[in-house]
């Protein structure tokens, strides 16, 4: 679980830190992002954000016993019919 969890921090950091270099860098200096780079590219960094996060806490949610119980729930009703 460890491991899963390291992997999912790296796009986190990786989208978070495309984030932050696009939106922090100043508007009117040369070489600064046009905007449409900065939201297509904050597009691509969000993808990048939301994989890393379900990946971290995707593994801090199983790792509570939730998604076991409600496996062994279904599985219960499936055997039931």
């Amino acid at each position: 679980m460890l491991f899963q969890r390291l992997i999912g921090i790296v796009p986190l950091g990786i989208g978070l830190t495309v984030i932050g270099i696009l939106w922090g860098a100043p508007w009117d200096e040369f070489g600064s992002p046009p905007l449409f780079f900065r939201i297509f590219g904050c597009f691509i960094a969000l993808a990048f954000v939301l994989i890393g996060g379900g990946l971290v806490f995707g593994t801090l949610h199983s790792q509570t016993g939730a998604a076991a119980r409600s496996c062994r729930y279904a599985c219960v009703r499936l055997s039931a019919r």
